[in-house]
């Protein structure tokens, strides 16, 4: 019986997690704001890293680095712990590999619900090299890209 209630409140917290996720309009949003501002990226490109092939949202790639954006966007506290910690083991996994490379993560916080504050800022903050905070420091992106 207590497997039972374990399964459907697992069950539970999958269907909940699932429908709190941002809209897939905030990487469309990125991207229109990339291309306008002529910036030259591929979407949804995996680059290989120590132990995994690790998905980034889009990839910049110049002369002397790899810039790769992970576009996060969640209303849930729970899914933004649980998406920062595998942005940030991804970030880290690809510089392993290359060192060229700079993982940014690019928090979704249009609506202003501090999701992102305590320790999902936190863990991006001590292995990405830049947090960007998005709509607020959309601008410092465009520094990171160029």
């Amino acid at each position: 019986m207590h497997r039972l209630i374990q399964s459907l409140l697992n069950l539970t917290d999958l269907v909940y997690l699932s429908r709190v996720q941002g809209p897939q309009t905030f990487k469309a949003e990125v991207e229109e704001y990339l291309n306008s501002h002529d910036v030259r990226f591929s979407r949804d490109e995996t680059l290989q890293g120590y132990s995994r092939t690790n998905k980034f949202d889009f990839v910049v790639r110049r002369a002397e680095r790899i810039t790769a954006i992970r576009a996060l966007s969640t209303k849930n506290p729970g899914y933004a712990k649980r998406i920062a910690v595998d942005t940030a083991f991804a970030i880290l996994d690809v510089q392993k590999v290359q060192p060229a490379f700079r993982g940014v993560p690019l928090l979704d916080d249009s609506e202003g619900s501090n999701v992102w504050a305590g320790e999902p800022y936190s863990v991006l903050e001590k292995y990405a090299e830049q947090v960007v905070m998005w709509p607020s420091q959309k601008d410092l992106l465009l520094s990171l890209v160029a």
